[in-house]
């Protein structure tokens, strides 16, 4: 393990691999998997709201670090190099060998540098490439997460 980054309530292991591992709370979608619906934590307990949706391919909480495979969110089968990584309290941010940033996790500030069209968008679960710096051609060397906010 070449760097480990903790955010609110998750970590994140970059190997010397350049494959990341995850683990910890979900809420949000911060360790990189699909996160449940509806469920909320207080300091006791986990609660179910009656508006979640069950679906068994959602993870409330990563209780061991597991390997995030993110071949899926690039163009190509090919492996994705990442060379540098960074927590906020509920999302994630890498950057692969060839410049481009990874984002996801909460995203009610936009922190995870992706547009949407709707207001009530507030997450995204699965890891995707922030296209504004491709767009722009910029190669992201670099990133860093504050609480609520991401520097490249």
């Amino acid at each position: 393990v070449k760097k480990v980054v903790c955010g609110g309530w998750h970590s994140i292991a970059l190997a010397d691999t350049k494959d990341l591992y995850t683990w910890g709370w979900n809420q949000s979608g911060q360790t990189g998997f699909p996160a449940p619906v509806g469920i909320y934590s207080n300091s006791t307990k986990t609660q179910q709201l009656e508006t979640s949706t069950e679906d068994s391919e959602t993870v409330g909480v990563v209780l061991y670090p597991t390997l995030l495979e993110l071949e899926s969110c690039a163009s190509s089968d090919a492996f994705v190099s990442i060379t540098d990584v960074s927590c906020g309290t509920r999302h994630t941010a890498a950057v692969t060998a060839d410049g481009k940033l990874i984002t996801w996790g909460w995203a009610q500030y936009g922190q995870l540098g992706h547009a949407s069209n709707s207001k009530n968008h507030c997450t995204m679960h699965n890891p995707h490439v922030a296209s504004w710096f491709e767009e722009q051609k910029l190669f992201v060397a670099a990133v860093s997460c504050g609480p609520w906010n991401t520097f490249v």
